[in-house]
């Protein structure tokens, strides 16, 4: 089954699962939030696109729907990282270029392209807004 999450409780039995409607191999992923109303699944897929869904949205049969499709890469979609306070994704794919999106809006906020990388990973990090002394102010 590809696209899948299941949901497992601290004794390991199993809550629930749910499956993206769009069933493609994942290359990436990344589960956000932390509860399960809230949780949001971030699928980097072999087709370019990286597909936002919510697994607490199901129909009869178990799917869920996509939410958004952010579509701009030219290669698969290696990794991901998501920043939710700030509604960010960041993305890097086999076409050796990394993307910063803003999911309100999808739209496209920044691109890097290197030039003698044969990967990219990508994180999203605090980064200080100020010093003061020794002290850092972060988002």
């Amino acid at each position: 089954m590809h696209n899948k999450v299941s949901i497992w409780n601290s004794d390991f039995i199993k809550i629930s699962s749910a499956k993206c409607e769009e069933r493609c191999i994942l290359y990436s992923a990344h589960i956000a939030y932390t509860s399960y109303e809230n949780l949001i699944i971030l699928s980097g897929t072999v087709f370019s696109e990286i597909l936002l869904w919510k697994p607490y949205f199901i129909d009869e049969e178990g799917f869920s729907p996509i939410l958004k499709r952010l579509k701009q890469h030219k290669g698969v979609i290696f990794h991901l990282d998501f920043c939710p306070n700030l509604g960010y994704i960041c993305s890097a794919s086999d076409d050796r270029s990394a993307i910063l999106w803003e999911i309100d809006n999808k739209e496209l906020l920044q691109s890097l392209s290197p030039h003698n990388k044969d990967s990219l990973n990508v994180n999203l990090v605090k980064i200080p807004l100020c010093y003061f002394g020794d002290i850092m102010v972060f988002y």
